[in-house]
């Protein structure tokens, strides 16, 4: 059974390491394929359509998020003439991902493209790469805690949004319910905290769509007259009750039926509790999970050396 934590006066903090470290197998396996592609194909890309390759798929993962947005704001907006730009905003990107290049554009035609199978490994291996550095880089100059629980409230960084409920604010906390045509639907592993509408539209909801991000309404839900803010234990790379057992015990503590009696003057405030950090263990799973994609990667580099 998880121990509830006792000193509800201790702060909880949740990093994203852990959930960033394991995905360092998946990039290295990619840059393993990416090897494998440009090993076994050919002709070999130049180095030149590498770096046009890399930005194009740049250009449009970018050209990507920002439609997922667009289309979130269409949703969302009020005004026919935003609604209208929203849409016609879409109709261009689609339509240059479709043609090759504003003259197409103009003559209404596409031009064929053909890219090489060894650029796309080649890209393979970049984004790889690129996923690597970053979790290293995270791992030695980390970020600010992505969801912190005090006795003063919940705060959560969402995307480029600071999020700060205070205790009093929650109505309930528990498993995340939704409700359908169906009737109600119950998630006993995904945490929520309900708030009221009125707190959640003065000081939660941003009108900015770039702002919220295109996952916000995934995050907050509606649940009758309230709203409620879902918290995911993988976010963090944790279990569920190491959210909810911690959270459940502070919104008690401090929420509006507070009965706590307030610390002792000289009591030295507790180190915060961390949750999410990464750790190298040495277990047979952990350390396969990253030694069988760095053999690939090495075996497949020594197979380039020998050719």
């Amino acid at each position: 059974m998880h121990q509830v934590v006792d000193d509800v006066w201790q702060p909880v903090v949740y990093c994203r390491e852990r959930w960033l470290m394991e995905k360092v197998p998946l990039a290295l396996l990619l840059c393993a394929a990416g090897l494998a592609l440009v090993l076994f194909t050919e002709p070999r890309p130049a180095g030149t359509s590498v770096l046009l390759a890399t930005l194009m798929v740049l250009a449009v993962f970018t050209l990507a998020v920002t439609a997922s947005v667009l289309v979130q704001q269409t949703a969302e907006a009020r005004s026919p003439v935003m609604r209208g730009l929203a849409v016609g905003v879409i109709v261009i990107i689609l339509v240059g991902v479709y043609l090759q290049s504003p003259g197409d554009l103009l003559a209404y035609r596409r031009t064929p493209r053909h890219v090489p199978i060894g650029i796309v490994g080649w890209v393979l291996v970049v984004i790889g790469m690129a996923g690597i550095a970053y979790a290293v880089f995270r791992r030695w100059a980390p970020e600010p805690p992505a969801l912190a629980l005090t006795p003063d409230g919940l705060s959560c960084r969402l995307a480029s949004v600071y999020v700060f409920i205070p205790w009093r604010e929650v109505v309930s906390a528990g498993p995340l319910e939704l409700v359908g045509e169906h009737g109600t639907s119950r998630f006993e592993e995904l945490t929520a905290v309900v708030m009221h509408k009125d707190f959640y539209e003065a000081h939660v909801y941003v009108d900015s769509a770039f702002k919220r991000g295109p996952a916000w309404k995934e995050i907050f839900r509606t649940k009758g007259p309230d709203m409620q803010m879902l918290i995911h234990h993988e976010w963090f790379g944790v279990s569920p009750a190491d959210i909810r057992e911690p959270l459940m015990a502070r919104w008690k503590a401090f929420g509006s039926a507070n009965t706590l009696p307030p610390p002792a003057l000289d009591r030295q405030p507790p180190s915060p509790r961390v949750y999410g950090a990464w750790s190298f263990g040495g277990s047979l799973w952990q350390t396969m999970k990253f030694a069988i994609p760095v053999l690939a990667v090495v075996g497949l580099l020594l197979l380039a050396l020998l050719r």
